[in-house]
This record gives structure tokens, C-alpha cells and sequence, in this order.
């Protein structure tokens, strides 16, 4: 121990920390001043984990184990403690052997599982197995790395991207840990936040780390100049040719059923009207009415609520809407069709209506129409990606879903995303694209023997070929390289370059033809292989790297990269972020650098399960932030393009549009650097936004006016059938003619004078009210402004109305946000706002209000003035709006919503729900969507 000890105080970082690397040092002394001696970091890719990490193990003087992986980020991290800590000592070590005063071996020396493992008792000894049973699961070897580490400890134990310890070992690291002993030091790295995890992983992430002593994310890296920035753009294909023809096949199945099915001509209840029966909750949950007769309607039953029913089988309820939307039933009493509802019904949609018809109706009936229904429905959930069984549904491989996934469109499409690129950059291009495997192993399952792929498609190889075949008489040349944990090849330009490099540096390297255009150079382990290409693409010698997700994907490092092509279908969290970070270091050789990340996604609209591809990139950038429109940074899809929706892929028009624009963005990088402001101050907070887009106006606000002029009255409510303004002037007339007979003729005429002043005197004042209306703010503004005070008043947010930030977007939308308050404060507002603006659903209260609109011409300002002086209520519309379901809960919170909404819109008459009036009004205005208002939840960063 004294020799590593020794090893590790002689050596010092020989550079200079960062502002943030530093505080993360400090993060770490202030742990180890309290003993504690955790250490957990989340810091995004190319912001310098390696370093922060070493420099804690040496600080701490144990023999240190870093736990790396894959073999490419263990030689990175070998490298960087050779090379960057000084004066040189003795290397790192690589080895089992453990000798070296820091020592670097990959996740998979250790967690290899003992082979005879049975699936079920691996799972159930992970989750809940003790210290003994757990280390019992490791191979030999792995269990002959932790024996000799038991005999030179006390450890410094890394864990490098240590998410994956959390995915793939699950509680063995807890046992592992154990065994090196308590002395044990533990040093978490990772650029993967802990709300990205699973229930029971975080579990296990508290236990072993505890909260993140230091947590940045990208794009405060990005603002304050240390990473380069970056934009998201997609290219959006359709499969080819060849595949679309086996593709109609599997859409004309579907369609036939729907067909039927819709139009009674399979089984013995319209399946309709099985969905509007279960959407209207008047019968017992799924299941509970197996004994029913065939073709009788379901039993009635207590009626749960529409909140009851979307929380007790939310896929049903989300299906029940989104056919609704598409007229194919009643909307359901008390539902109101959120974003997410406004489209057509997808595949999963269709599986939770035919799994619920199934399980509820046809597998309980013994009816021959029945039967054959269900025979039907079995051989097309297949193609959907389930099949049905006595249990209920169970999911497998889509056909069509494998189909768009590998689709070689997504190959061609990189071929013109490179060529579009080359073209912007020249020179400058190194393009990352990461397949998720080199070739598809073994042979499909027997559900996708149908599907028209092969071993190359959507493969590495496949991707490597056809930019290298497109690449013979290019200006300039791609120069592709593919690097796997197998396979190095090149076109045959660069194999011979290739080798001598790799002689000089002391390797024998042979050559073998892998097709006319390209060769595989052999004889290269894996990370010489990595080495080498890194070397020659770095250098421009090779433009593009073709590579696995699992090699280059995650820890590899080149500050080149400029451009990254995502064809995997990798949507996890941890992934998506690492496959981006590959082009966010920043490149000496090019200050101006700022990288384009593409995914590809292939659409086939007309099949139900067509989406699915779509669905998951709209997965890879759910919790990602990047750069959006007008310079928002933000996370989905939207920051890719705001034609995007997050629940349905847009319609072959729109899609094609959105390509054209992600192919013209790289000839506007400056434009785009420029938007992100790099330097300029900024909070490094995230907070939820409400965009608003609304077909038809919300009115104008005007709470100065006089209260009994904005009145809302509710549906059953009448006023006078005289208006008072006309019983003024009748009262008016009445005196001016008693005076001409009492008082003679002169004084007829000065009252005439008075009244006809006072006439003027009300038009002036109608005049002026109704360029203040005309030119006051929208009403969007001050409902807003109403549930910011209502929220802070009650004690549900820091700040209130002052804090409120209603800009337009550059769609023509306007977003809404409470600013300068945690993020669950901002998404507080957020809903609230959300709720007040939806159709009435099932509301506890209601608030009411004028849709005030200012009055054209003369006439309409002697309206707006009689009404003043006769203080009765405008014309027009009134508005009816659910009071949010955190401003209803109690008194307090009602009477502090009512006044935010007498200082911000005007007077707030509250009606419970199960009132006279309030039943009144829902009963008018159920199923109803006034203002045709369209609201997107979306989550920001400042």
C-alpha cells in the first residue's frame, strides 16, 4: 500500500481546473472534512470527469480501481493518468493484477455472470439476494479479480458512467463494495441525472452515493464557453420501395379489421360500442364481467368519475379520447381532450380497445360470430406487436416496428445528411454515425421471418458500404472508416496508410477484401483498432467513423466530431445523452465549432404500428435539453422542429418540410451559435412552460372597469326587461318636458344644454374606455397573472404575478411562465394555468367572466358609455372556466384564487360544481372547446 501511496502524492495535475471542475473538488473536500468519503458527480460528456475523478483518488492516496465501460474508455483512462499527471511515474495498470497504484479494468472483467444462471434466479438474486448469493453469480474470474483486491486494500473504488452499474449489475455493485472492505472510498461519475432512473435503481444510487455532491447539465457548459454548442435536427424517411410493398400487405390485414369491426360484421356487439359503454364507466372495470351473455350490453354499475376511471385504466382512457377526437364516439362525459388526445388513434391505442374487447367480451362468449371475431383479432396483434393469450395481452417484436427500425432508407438518408454536411463544412467535416450493431446476429424470431431483412440491415456494415461505395468518384471523399469491437475496415485508398501507421507503431496488421470498394484490416485488438482510426479521422485522413453504440457511443473521446448521426434505436436517458456528448468537446482547430446531432426516423403513416420509430425519437429527446426555437433552450422533440408533436408524427407534408429545414440548417452554424449567447448571464434553473395557441380570441382584459360592468351571469339568470340605461333616458325626457311647462322655455333649453353635455361628457368617457380596452392586454395575460397570484397568496409558489414572463414564440404561439421559482413550483403554474384555459371536464368550482371585446364606432362607444352611467353589465359572451384543482381543494385557497382573479380580470363569482347554477352551466357547456385553445406543456432551461 505504501508504494501506491507514495506513487499517488508524487503525481499532480499538470493543468489547470475549470470554475466548475474546481468546485466539484471543493464538493469533495467538504465530504471527506465530514467523513464522508462518497463522492457523486453528474457532469455531461466532455466536461471532464476523468480528470476530477483522478485527481479525488489522488487526493484520498488508496490504490485506486477504476471500473470503466468498455475497452476504448478504459485506454482513455489509462492515457489520461499517464500523460496528464505529473512527473511520469509508473503507467497505469491494465491488468488483473491489480499491482499498479491506479489501476483501470472494464465493468465486464468483473460482471461477467457464472454461466448455468437461470434468467429467473439471476432476476430474483439481483433484486433482493444476499452478499454470499450475489457474489456467488459472478464467473470465476470475476470472483478472482475481487479475492487478489481483498489482499492490497484499502480501495478507491471509480465508477466510471456509473449509471451502468445501476442497469447491468443492479445490487452486486452493493456486494462488491462490501467485499473490498468498509474502508472502501466510492467515487460515482456520470453524465446521467438520478431522475432518469428506475424506482428501485435510485434506491440502490442513494444507498451507494447518497444526493450528488455536484450536478451541471450541458447547456451551462455550452453558455459559459466550455463545451461546444450544438443543434438537433432530424430527417425524417419513409421506408423503401421494396419494403413498402410488404408493408401493404400488413396494412390491408388491418385495415379489413377495423372495417369489420367498426361496421358490425364480426362479432356479436359493435366494438364501438363496447368502447363507448366502458369509456362511460357505467359497468365494472375489465374483467369483471366475464359471465355476461353474449351480445348483452354490460351491466350497469356504480359510475366512477372521468379522474377515476383515466387513473384505474389510463390506456383505455387515452384510447376512449383519442377516438373520440376522431368522431368515432361521444366524447365521455367529464373527459376533455388534452394534446396529447388531438390525434388519431395510434397502435397502442387499437391494442387497448381489442385488449379490452377480447378479455371483457369475446374470450367469455361462446357465440360463433364471437369466436371468429377473436380469431381475427389474433392474427393481426401480431403485427402490432402482441399477441393474446389466456392472461391478456402480452407485447413481442413488431414486424413493423423491425421493419422501420432497420430500414435501409435510414442508410440512404445518412448518405444525404453526409453529403449536405460535407458541402457546409468541407474540410472541416468528422462525421460520428452509430449503428446498433455491426451485423444482426443469429436468425430472426419466428414472427419476423416475413419481414423483408437481412444480417446487413440497419447495421454498421451495411451503413460502412454504402457510404463507401457512394464515396469512389466523390469530390474529395467521405473516407468512412468502420471500427467495431470486431471488425476494422477502410476503403482500399486508406488501407495502406493505415498499415504503415500501424507498423511504425509496432503492430503487424494483414488485409483481407471485404467487397470491391473496401478492405478489413486484421490482426488489431480492439483498442489499438479504436487508436488508430481516432488517429486518422482526428487528422482528416477519414471523414466519417462508422461505429456500434456499445464502442464509441459512450466515453470515447475526439474533439473533432462536428456532426453525430444516430441510427440506433437506443432511447433510454443514458444513452441518448452519451451518444450527443461524443460531439461536444470543444476543437482547438476550430473555435466556431458548434455540432449538428441528426437522428433518423423512418414513418410508415398508413399502418397503425408505422409510428413506432417516430414514438422513439420523440423518447431520445423527452428529458434532453437543446437549443429550440427563438433561442429557447428545451427539452422534446419541439427543439427539433415546433412542426413536431410528441404524440403523433406529422403527416407526409409536414415531414418532408421538416427535413427540407433540418438540410438547411447547416449552411446557417453562425446563426445558430449566435442564438445561444454563449457568455451572457444566465439562471442554470429548469421550469415548466405552458405554450398557448388559441383559433379563436380570448378577449381583452380590463379589471379598471366597473365591477357591475363585467358581471358574468350564469345561464338561467335574466335581467330586467327594461334596461335601467333606458329608464334613465325616459326619466331624463320625462323632466325636461315638465320643466318647458313649469318653468318656461328659457330653462327648457338650459337643461336641454346640461343633458346634452352630459350626453358628450358619457361618449367621451365611452370613447376613452374603449381605446383602453382596445389597447389593454390580451386576457390570456391576466389569467395568467390571476393563478400566479392565486398559487403565491395560498402558499403553492415563492412569487406570484410579478414573476409571470408571457412571450410569443416563433409559431405564433404565446408561452407562459412563473419565473425565478423551483421547478416543481414552475409546473404547478404550468397545470394550474392548463386546467383554467381546458373545456369543462368534471370541475369543483367554476369562476366565470366577460369575453370582453372592445366596441367598433360611435355607436358602440355610446353603448359602452350608456352601459357605464347605467352600470349595467357588457354584452357579450360569458367565459366559464374550471377553478384548477390546487386553487379548489379548500377555502383558503378559493378565497385567495377569488381575489387574484377581482385584481386581474375583474369580479369572481364562484359556483360549485353541484350547485343549481354551476350544474347549469356544465350541463351548457360540456363537450364544448369555446376558444378552440391548443396548450403544450414543455419543460425550459434558463
Amino acid at each position: 500500500m505504501s508504494d501506491a501511496a507514495d506513487e499517488l502524492r508524487a503525481r499532480r495535475f499538470g493543468g489547470s481546473w475549470r470554475r466548475y471542475q474546481q468546485q466539484a473538488l471543493d464538493a469533495f473536500e467538504a465530504d471527506r472534512a465530514g467523513g464522508d468519503h462518497r463522492f457523486f458527480a453528474v457532469l455531461p460528456p466532455g466536461a471532464g470527469k476523468t480528470l476530477i475523478g483522478l485527481e479525488v483518488a489522488r487526493r484520498l492516496g488508496r490504490r485506486t480501481l477504476v471500473l470503466a465501460p468498455n475497452t476504448a474508455v478504459a485506454g482513455q483512462w489509462a492515457a489520461t493518468w499517464d500523460r496528464r499527471f505529473v512527473p511520469g511515474g509508473a503507467p497505469c495498470g491494465t491488468d488483473r493484477d491489480l499491482t499498479g497504484a491506479v489501476n483501470v479494468l472494464t465493468y465486464q472483467s468483473i460482471a461477467v455472470l457464472r454461466p448455468g444462471t437461470g434468467a429467473p434466479h439471476r432476476r430474483a438474486t439481483l433484486r433482493g439476494g444476499s452478499h454470499d448469493e450475489l457474489l456467488d453469480l459472478l464467473h470465476p474470474n470475476g470472483r478472482a479479480v475481487i479475492e487478489t483486491a481483498r489482499g492490497l486494500g484499502p480501495w478507491t473504488l471509480v465508477l466510471d458512467e456509473c449509471h451502468h452499474l445501476l442497469s447491468t449489475w443492479g445490487a452486486l455493485v452493493r456486494a462488491v463494495v462490501d467485499a473490498l472492505g468498509e474502508r472502501t472510498a466510492l467515487v460515482g461519475l456520470t453524465a446521467t441525472p438520478r431522475r432518469s432512473l428506475t424506482g428501485w435503481q435510485a434506491e440502490l444510487h442513494d444507498d451507494l452515493f447518497g444526493p450528488a455532491d455536484l450536478e451541471v447539465p450541458a447547456p451551462a457548459l455550452v453558455k459559459a464557453g466550455t463545451l461546444a454548442p450544438y443543434q438537433e435536427l432530424v430527417y425524417l424517411t419513409r421506408p423503401t420501395p421494396a419494403e413498402d410493398t410488404w408493408l401493404a400487405s400488413e396494412t390491408a390485414r388491418f385495415a379489413q379489421l377495423r372495417f369489420q369491426l367498426i361496421d358490425h360484421a364480426l362479432g356479436t356487439v359493435p366494438l364501438l360500442a363496447w368502447l363507448s359503454a366502458r369509456a362511460d364507466r357505467a359497468h365494472a372495470p375489465t374483467g369483471a364481467h366475464r359471465n355476461r351473455a353474449a351480445g348483452e350490453p354490460p351491466a350497469d354499475g356504480p359510475r366512477l368519475s372521468w379522474a377515476a376511471f383515466e387513473a384505474a385504466e389510463p390506456a383505455l382512457a387515452r384510447a376512449a379520447l383519442r377516438f373520440a377526437h376522431a368522431g368515432m364516439i361521444a366524447l365521455p362525459a367529464g373527459a376533455r381532450l388534452r394534446e396529447m388526445h388531438r390525434t388519431a388513434p395510434d397502435a397502442d391505442d387499437w391494442v387497448a380497445v381489442l385488449g379490452d374487447f377480447c378479455t371483457g367480451h369475446l374470450q367469455a362468449s361462446e357465440d360463433d360470430r364471437d369466436v371468429a371475431a377473436l380469431a381475427a383479432i389474433k392474427r393481426v396483434l401480431p403485427g402490432l406487436g402482441y399477441r393474446l393469450t389466456s392472461r391478456g395481452l402480452r407485447a413481442g417484436p413488431s414486424p413493423v416496428d423491425r421493419l422501420c427500425g432497420l430500414s435501409e432508407a435510414k442508410i440512404a438518408a445518412t448518405t444525404h445528411i453526409l453529403a449536405t454536411e460535407s458541402a457546409a463544412r468541407g474540410d472541416r467535416l468528422r462525421a460520428l454515425v452509430l449503428c446498433d450493431f455491426e451485423q444482426l446476429p443469429g436468425r430472426p424470431s419466428d414472427r419476423l421471418t416475413s419481414v423483408p431483412l437481412n444480417t446487413l440491415s440497419g447495421s454498421a456494415r451495411l451503413a460502412f458500404a454504402t457510404l463507401a461505395a457512394a464515396d469512389v468518384d466523390g469530390p474529395g471523399g467521405l473516407r468512412p472508416l468502420l471500427v467495431t469491437g470486431a471488425t476494422f475496415a477502410a476503403p482500399r485508398a486508406l488501407a495502406a496508410e493505415l498499415v504503415a501507421a500501424a507498423n511504425r507503431a509496432g503492430r503487424r496488421v494483414g488485409t483481407e477484401p471485404l467487397d470491391e470498394t473496401s478492405v478489413l484490416l486484421t490482426g488489431l485488438p480492439t483498442r489499438a483498432a479504436v487508436a488508430l482510426a481516432t488517429e486518422f479521422f482526428a487528422a482528416g485522413r477519414a471523414r466519417v467513423l462508422i461505429g456500434t453504440r456499445a464502442l464509441l457511443g459512450e466515453g470515447w473521446d475526439c474533439p473533432q466530431v462536428c456532426v453525430t448521426v444516430d441510427l440506433t434505436t437506443a432511447t433510454t436517458a443514458t444513452a441518448v445523452t452519451q451518444m450527443r456528448g461524443r460531439g461536444l468537446r470543444r476543437d482547438p482547430a476550430d473555435p466556431a465549432k458548434l455540432t449538428d446531432n441528426w437522428t433518423v426516423c423512418c414513418v410508415a403513416a398508413e399502418h397503425p404500428r408505422g409510428d413506432a420509430d417516430y414514438l422513439r425519437l420523440v423518447r431520445k429527446h423527452d428529458a434532453y435539453f437543446a437549443l429550440g426555437s427563438g433561442g429557447e433552450v428545451e427539452s422534446g422533440v419541439t427543439h427539433c422542429d415546433t412542426a413536431l408533436s410528441p404524440y403523433v408524427p406529422p403527416d407526409a407534408a409536414t415531414a418532408a418540410a421538416v427535413t427540407a429545414r433540418a438540410l438547411a440548417a447547416p449552411a446557417r452554424l453562425a446563426r445558430v451559435r449566435d442564438e445561444w449567447r454563449i457568455g451572457a448571464p444566465f439562471a442554470g434553473v429548469e421550469a415548466a412552460s405552458l405554450r398557448v395557441r388559441s383559433e379563436r380570441p380570448l378577449g381583452r382584459s380590463a379589471p379598471w372597469l366597473p365591477g357591475a360592468l363585467l358581471a358574468p351571469t350564469a345561464p338561467a339568470e335574466h335581467g330586467p326587461r327594461i334596461a335601467p340605461a333606458y329608464l334613465v333616458a325616459g326619466a331624463v325626457a320625462v323632466l325636461l318636458a315638465a320643466s318647458s311647462l313649469l318653468l318656461g322655455p328659457v330653462a327648457a333649453l338650459a337643461g336641454g344644454a346640461l343633458a346634452v353635455a352630459a350626453g358628450l361628457a358619457g361618449i367621451a368617457v365611452g370613447l376613452v374606455r374603449r381605446h383602453r380596452i382596445r389597447t389593454g392586454p390580451d386576457a390570456l395575460e391576466q389569467l395568467a397573472a390571476a393563478v400566479a397570484d392565486a398559487l403565491h397568496t395560498a402558499g403553492g409558489t415563492e412569487r406570484g404575478a410579478e414573476a409571470l414572463r408571457v412571450s410569443p414564440t416563433v409559431d405564433g404561439a404565446l408561452r407562459c411562465e412563473l419565473t425565478g421559482v423551483p421547478a416543481e413550483q414552475s409546473a404547478r403554474f404550468a397545470a394550474a394555468l392548463d386546467e383554467l384555459l381546458a373545456p369543462l371536464a368534471e370541475p369543483r368550482y367554476l369562476v366565470g367572466r366577460r369575453v370582453l371585446v372592445a366596441p367598433a364606432g360611435a355607436r358602440g362607444a355610446v353603448a359602452l358609455a350608456l352601459r357605464s352611467m347605467a352600470r349595467r353589465p357588457l354584452p357579450g359572451a360569458v367565459a366559464w372556466h374550471a377553478l384548477p384543482r390546487w386553487c379548489a381543494r379548500n377555502a383558503v385557497r378559493r378565497e385567495s384564487f377569488a381575489a387574484a382573479w377581482e385584481r386581474h380580470v375583474g369580479p369572481a363569482r364562484l359556483l360549485a360544481a353541484d350547485s343549481v347554477e354551476g350544474a347549469a352551466v356544465c350541463e351548457l357547456m360540456r363537450g364544448e372547446d369555446p376558444f378552440a385553445i391548443t396548450a403544450q406543456l414543455r419543460t425550459v432551461w434558463h
